[in-house]
Order: structure tokens, then sequence, then C-alpha cells
């Protein structure tokens, strides 16, 4: 299965890279283009507060780090998704909120109450998500239409 093979492709290149026993995160985001939590944050906090200018940064470091852009879109639309949840009090955002590292931003941006935070937004990263799969090689392209469709309709 090619997904057990991507796995154990990942693990080896982990084990074969890391100097210690202990492996963190912080070693490992690079190895897999994985966007760090807070690079993942930075970029939905600012959509929210409609920073552009920080939209924009966030979005380059992203870039000019490899990260894996479908991957960055999908950790983005987690935690706009738990955000939206919590916004309307269900139980289920409230425990992952309580557990996250981010827990005192997440709650900072929730007390602001954004406009932006409603299902339109989420709909919206979706659709650059399913479109970041087929346009591979123009980096973080679909998700800047999609920044700029949500900063508009607004």
């Amino acid at each position: 299965d090619g997904s057990f093979r991507d796995a154990l492709g990942n693990l080896q290149k982990v084990l074969t890279s890391v100097s210690s026993k202990k492996i963190t995160i912080e070693e490992i985001e690079p190895l897999l283009h994985i966007a760090s939590k807070i690079r993942v944050f930075e970029f939905v906090s600012a959509l929210l507060k409609e920073e552009k200018e920080k939209i924009f940064d966030t979005l380059t470091k992203v870039s000019d780090s490899s990260c894996d852009i479908p991957l960055f879109i999908k950790q983005s639309i987690e935690l706009l998704r738990i955000l939206l949840l919590a916004r309307f009090d269900i139980q289920k955002a409230q425990s992952v909120i309580e557990n996250h590292d981010l827990k005192k931003s997440i709650n900072e941006i929730l007390s602001q109450k954004p406009e932006l935070l409603q299902s339109k937004t989420l709909s919206r990263l979706i659709s650059a998500y399913l479109e970041s799969r087929h346009t591979l090689g123009l980096g973080t392209l679909s998700l800047e239409l999609a920044v700029l469709d949500i900063l508009e309709s607004k």
C-alpha cells in the first residue's frame, strides 16, 4: 500500500537525520515539509483579523520553507474548524482547545469575535485545499486566491 510505504519512508528519513534518541517536532517539521503549528496559527489569526500584510508575509514564509502547501491548507482548515465550532460552544471543540499548545492564543481570537469566523471562510479554504492538490508546482496560488475571495466578500 502506498500510504504504508510513504510512512515507512518518512520514518526512515527521520531516524537517519536525527542525531539524538529524543526526536522533537522542530527536527521533524523541516524534514517532512510540515508547517509549524505556530505558522498555521499566524496565518489563521491574520486572516480572521484581516491583516493583509501579515497573511501574505506568512504565506511567503511557508512557501520559502518548502512546506507541503496542501498539508498547510489542511492544517489551517482544521484550526479554523475548531475555532468555528468553539464559537458556537460545541463541547468537542472546547476539549480540543483545552489540550492545544496554543490554548491562550486561540481563546484570545475567540474573545475578539472576528467577523470572518464563519462557515463561508471555512468552505473557501476547503475549496483552496482541493484546488491545491491539482495545481502542484504553483505554490500558494490557490490559497492566495482563496484569501482574496474571503477578504473581498466581506
